[in-house]
């Protein structure tokens, strides 16, 4: 069999290779954007597959060709099983660099409940479905903990004061719908109805009903009556109507609003469209789109916590970050009790501790302390704690007897 001449053809490969990748790389040194980038990525993949071409050509009639082919088959090899391996590895070197005295610290993903000397810390919700989501979080009238969580139709929880739950409601008939808490009243802006069992325990949806004429009243009647609702009403709440198919009552929107309000008042929940042609909802002051809107304990902290305090005395007390910066030991002191805990997360979430500042605040009888995304929550009204880690919600309370 006649071997093939390679030199000229490597001579080739050579000049094509050295074209293609300093080409591209000028590019990118002279225009630093992503479009050029990908230029250099795709002239370096071109020569891997020239070369590998090149050499799986000549290995059938060279020794050397079917050495090189087998080396760069090797090193390619070696290189996909460290970049599938990556996380693995950093996560086996985060763990023999971690020193032994966290050896005992436990990760709320698998150590729950969390019993230490008469205390319990666990997820609050009850439900196991891991889907559920923390749509909502509020202390009532009675300083009672009412929680919702929403996967296809809404699931309502009611704690007491020792953080027992007493009380649950689910609706399966309301999915699909838009919501917001006045007070703690729930209300379904889709739907026209309100419920009450967050306060009373009743578990009947009630009608909201348009106030009588208001579909043909003009437009200075229209906003003679919204000046009106915003002084004398307990609650009110401007909702954007984005579509027909949301509104259920669009056959009464015979001005074709793009805007309803809810309000209550002398006990009684009521609705009225607002005119076209004097508001639209970007015209409304954002403050003046909603009186009495139940601001979450877990959420947007800035609307209810204002004033920041001085820590005397912290409870959550960071203490190491891992190497891969997926990992957090903190020990969380809840009336006493120090809880060791390991914070986990899929991706490098944490930084330095020493840059991390910690901050407290104070609403009332209610403390929050932060740091990064864990928050520590407080009331002098109840005798548990809330944790958040950004994740989940849990609690912490005495044990039951």
């Amino acid at each position: 069999m006649n071997t093939p001449p390679y030199k000229k053809a490597l001579k080739y490969l050579i000049i094509i290779i050295s074209v293609m990748v300093v080409c591209a790389a000028v590019v990118f040194w002279i225009n630093s954007e992503f479009d050029t980038f990908v230029a250099v990525v795709c002239a370096v993949l071109c020569s891997v597959v020239l070369s590998f071409l090149f050499l799986f050509y000549y290995s059938f009639y060279y020794r050397w060709a079917r050495q090189w082919l087998l080396a760069g088959i090797l090193v390619g090899l070696v290189l996909f099983l460290l970049l599938a391996l990556q996380n693995e590895l950093e996560n086996v070197y985060s763990v023999m660099m971690t020193p032994k005295k966290y050896d005992n610290y436990l990760s709320l993903q698998t150590h729950t409940p969390y019993r230490k000397n008469g205390k319990t810390l666990s997820l609050l919700s009850p439900n196991p479905d891991k889907n559920l989501e923390y749509n909502f979080l509020f202390l009532n009238e009675h300083a009672q903990l009412v929680l919702m969580q929403n996967v296809y139709y809404p699931h309502f929880y009611k704690f007491n004061r020792q953080g027992i739950l007493i009380d649950s409601l689910q609706l399966t008939n309301q999915c699909d719908f838009e919501y917001a808490f006045l007070g703690s009243h729930y209300v379904n802006l889709n739907d026209n109805q309100s419920l009450s069992w967050a306060i009373d325990g009743d578990t009947q949806l009630k009608p909201i009903t348009i106030v009588n004429h208001s579909p043909q009243w003009t437009d200075k009647q229209r906003r003679t009556f919204f000046n009106e609702v915003q002084n004398t009403a307990d609650y009110y709440y401007i909702y954007e109507i984005r579509s027909q198919e949301s509104d259920q009552s669009d056959e009464l929107n015979t001005s074709k609003s793009k805007e309803k309000v809810f309000f209550y008042r002398n006990e009684r929940w009521q609705y009225f469209y607002l005119s076209p042609n004097e508001y639209t909802y970007q015209k409304i002051p954002e403050n003046e789109r909603s009186k009495g809107e139940n601001n979450p304990l877990i959420g947007d902290f800035s609307a209810r916590f204002t004033k920041e305090t001085t820590c005397k005395h912290h409870s959550i007390h960071p203490l190491y970050v891992t190497e891969n910066n997926r990992g957090l030991y903190i020990d969380l002191v809840a009336k006493g009790v120090v809880f060791h805990l390991l914070i986990s997360r899929n991706n490098p979430m944490f930084g330095s501790i020493d840059y991390q500042p910690l901050y407290c605040l104070k609403n009332g009888d209610e403390h929050l302390e932060t740091y990064q995304d864990l928050m520590f929550y407080s009331n002098t009204q109840l005798l548990y704690q809330l944790f958040y880690n950004s994740q989940e919600v849990y609690i912490i309370r005495e044990l039951a007897n």
